[in-house]
């Protein structure tokens, strides 16, 4: 994802633990000292995804970010139905899925931002 980029982050909980996404980015934005580099989310997960050899599954994340992202994106235009995010190889793949009664041009303005590939699916 390029336009619009925001730093996120995925944490989990210290066993007993208890605070909120908001309470995490709020604590992070006092103590960074480069405001762009604060998260502007931050979501709080049982488990962090890991790979075959337990290593970070860094791709599922950038696949629930892009996701979220392009959520925020397109709220705004009328006829967006879904999005949709997956891995297809090494790559996210975002899935919008449209009422033919919105936008299309506004639509694809927005996706054409971000550096992901994507499709567009007119549902009724």
């Amino acid at each position: 994802m390029h336009a619009g980029e925001v730093p996120v982050a995925y944490v989990t909980l210290a066993p007993g633990a208890t605070a909120t996404g908001d309470d995490l980015r709020d604590w992070a934005s006092e103590r960074v000292p480069d405001r762009t580099a604060a998260p502007k989310t931050v979501t709080v997960l049982d488990e962090l995804p890991v790979t075959a050899v337990g290593k970070l599954y860094k791709l599922a994340l950038r696949r629930d970010a892009a996701r979220a992202e392009l959520r925020a994106a397109l709220d705004r235009i009328a006829g967006v139905q879904d999005i949709e995010a997956a891995i297809e190889g090494s790559s996210i793949v975002a899935t919008v899925k449209v009422h033919p009664s919105a936008q299309e041009e506004a639509v694809k303005e927005i996706l054409g931002r971000y550096a992901i590939e994507w499709r567009l699916v007119v549902v009724s």
